[in-house]
């Protein structure tokens, strides 16, 4: 005799199941699923957290004390005319191309004897020949290129070597401005230009020394690991 066919499973459990689904996604049309997982605000206000802490100051590490002139490497002139033009070329050229209405530049001019002697006579007698200066010589002075031979650029002076600090160049802007007075007469014009020529160049001189104190430095450490 054939097997009796198996009864047909309820269909209740799945329409309810269903049912539960739909009223569901009914009551959160709408909301997203990160909304659903929210956690309320607390009713009571939060702790207040307590001031921080003041941390210590941290101490520098020793350094070791730089070394004496003795110890340190000796700079070559070659050297010390890598700083030079690197430190100081770009503010003695814009000192040059300075201008003045009626003026021009009077300091950037080669006062070499012949050209006092037409132009400015008896220039040399009155500033004294070993205080000539002007910035055609200090540019020259600056930009010395290693191994390059040049003429004295003041009559008088040896070959010249390259500035071994800012304060040498220093000394040579402030004899320009102080000629221009001597020769001239304080309240000249002329004077007037080398004062101002002379405050624009120490606008700078705080600048020129750091760097030229972090290329010296950057030498010295260089010629220490050869």
């Amino acid at each position: 005799m054939a097997a009796a066919p198996a009864a047909a499973q309820p269909r209740w459990a799945s329409l309810v199941e269903a049912e539960w689904y739909a009223d569901l996604a009914q009551r959160t049309r709408g909301t997203r699923f990160v909304d659903m997982l929210s956690v309320p605000a607390p009713t009571e206000p939060l702790a207040e957290f307590p001031p921080l802490r003041e941390l210590p100051p941290v101490a520098e590490p020793a350094r070791p004390p730089a070394p004496s002139a003795s110890e340190r490497p000796s700079l070559s002139e070659d050297d010390w005319r890598t700083i030079s033009r690197s430190v100081l070329g770009m503010a003695v050229a814009e000192l040059k191309q300075m201008r003045w209405p009626g003026w021009d530049n009077p300091f950037a001019v080669r006062l070499s004897p012949s050209y006092a002697e037409r132009m400015l006579p008896a220039y040399y007698s009155r500033v004294g020949a070993a205080n000539v200066r002007d910035l055609l010589g200090v540019e020259e002075r600056v930009n010395l290129w290693p191994g390059q031979a040049v003429e004295a650029p003041w009559a008088g002076a040896p070959v010249p070597r390259a500035y071994r600090s800012v304060d040498e160049a220093d000394a040579d802007i402030r004899l320009i401005a102080a000629n221009a007075a001597t020769f001239n007469g304080s309240g000249h014009p002329v004077a007037e230009l080398g004062r101002k020529l002379l405050a624009k160049w120490e606008g700078w001189l705080p600048g020129l020394r750091r760097s030229w104190q972090q290329h010296e430095q950057d030498a010295v450490a260089r010629l220490a690991r050869q």
